[in-house]
């Protein structure tokens, strides 16, 4: 799974083991989190460790939906 499967975000954000999409509705930021989820669970099978975020949250920031990836 690549960034061009995710939906096109309004902006992201990035960190040492997840990264940030920020997305203006709510469909968009749900297909995000399924996706997400998938590839976390690919990579926590792998070992990956994301610290104490969780892959596939969604929360609300900015009125932006902000949704963890890993």
């Amino acid at each position: 799974m690549t960034w061009k499967d995710y939906p096109e975000p309004v902006k992201m954000g990035s960190g040492c083991k997840v990264g940030w999409m920020y997305y203006s509705n709510l469909d968009d930021a749900e297909e995000c989190s399924r996706l997400a989820r998938l590839e976390a669970g690919r990579k926590a099978s792998d070992g990956y460790d994301f610290g104490y975020q969780v892959p596939g949250e969604i929360t609300k920031q900015d009125n932006l939906f902000k949704v963890v990836i890993p």
